[in-house]
C-alpha cells in the first residue's frame, strides 16, 4: 500500500503505522462485506483531479481525470481482485489471447504471438493484412448491465455478483481543483477509474472479443491486433463484427 491518500481519507501511512490494531476490525468489516454482498456507498465516491496533457490546455479534453479512491476501497478491491483473479485463472476463463494485466504475461510473449502469425502468413507467400485497433476512454465504455450479466456468465453468481452490483450502482464522482470541490455527479457507465479490481473487470468485458472474429486477435488490455491474408471487404466486416 502506497503512503499517499484521497482528500478526507484515513492516511494510509496512519493505516500502516497501526496495522497491528485495525488489522483484526478490517479483517472483521471485509468479511461482513462479502458474506452480505454490501459495498459501503462512502467506498464508492473518488475524487477527480485533472491533469494537463498539454503546456496550455484550452478545453476539457486536453486534461487527462486522475480518479483517487479511499484507502480503504483500494484495500478491500485487492481482496475481491485476489478471488475474482484466482477463480478465473484456475478454470482457464480468461482468453488465453489477453496479454494485458495477467500475472506472467507481458508485451513480449503479445508481440511475438503477432509476429510468428505474421510469418506464418509470409511463408505460405500469402497477403498478410494487419488491423490495429485502440479503444478510446476504454474504462467509461463499460455499460454496467452487460458487464454485470458477463460476470454471471462466467459463474460468480449469488452474494458475490450482488457485491459487484452493488459496487457499480449508485456510484458518485467529482472533481477537486486545490481548495475548490464540484458538486457531485452520478457515473451511469464505466468500470471505476483508479480502482484495483477495474482492469480484470474490463477484461472480462471484453472477454469473448475474440469470438466475434476470424483473424488471429492478440489483445493487451484495450490494444487488439487481427492478422490474416484477407481481402477489402472482409476486413471491413472484421471491424464491423468486432466493434
Amino acid at each position: 500500500m502506497k503512503s499517499n491518500s484521497s482528500p478526507n481519507d484515513i492516511p494510509s501511512k496512519f493505516l500502516k503505522i497501526a496495522s497491528c490494531i485495525v488489522s483484526e476490525w478490517l479483517s472483521k468489516l471485509f468479511n461482513k462485506c462479502m458474506t452480505t454482498g454490501e459495498f459501503p456507498d462512502s467506498w464508492k465516491i473518488p475524487y477527480i483531479t485533472p491533469i494537463p496533457k498539454v503546456h496550455s490546455p484550452s478545453s476539457s479534453s486536453e486534461y487527462r481525470p486522475i480518479s483517487v479512491l479511499s484507502v480503504l476501497t483500494k484495500l478491500f478491491e485487492k481482496v475481491l481482485f485476489q478471488r475474482v483473479y484466482s477463480y478465473l485463472t484456475k478454470h482457464n476463463l480468461i482468453d488465453k489471447r489477453q496479454y494485458g494485466f495477467r500475472e506472467t504475461h507481458s508485451t513480449e510473449p503479445a508481440i511475438t504471438s503477432i509476429y510468428d502469425e505474421l510469418l506464418r502468413i509470409f511463408d505460405n507467400k500469402l497477403i498478410t493484412c494487419s488491423l490495429f485497433l485502440d479503444l478510446s476512454k476504454a474504462f467509461d465504455c463499460c455499460d454496467h448491465e452487460i458487464l454485470l450479466d458477463k460476470i454471471y456468465r462466467y459463474g460468480i453468481r449469488g452474494v458475490s455478483h450482488k457485491q459487484f452490483s452493488n459496487s457499480l450502482h449508485n456510484r458518485l464522482q467529482c472533481t477537486k481543483i486545490r481548495a475548490f470541490k464540484s458538486s457531485y455527479k452520478r457515473i451511469s457507465c464505466g468500470v471505476p477509474q483508479g480502482g484495483v479490481i477495474s482492469p480484470l473487470l474490463f477484461l472480462i468485458y471484453i472477454n469473448d472479443i475474440t469470438k466475434a472474429s476470424s483473424f488471429h486477435t492478440t489483445l493487451f488490455t484495450d490494444d487488439t491486433n487481427s492478422c490474416s491474408n484477407v481481402i477489402q471487404t472482409t476486413v471491413n466486416l472484421e471491424l464491423l463484427n468486432t466493434g
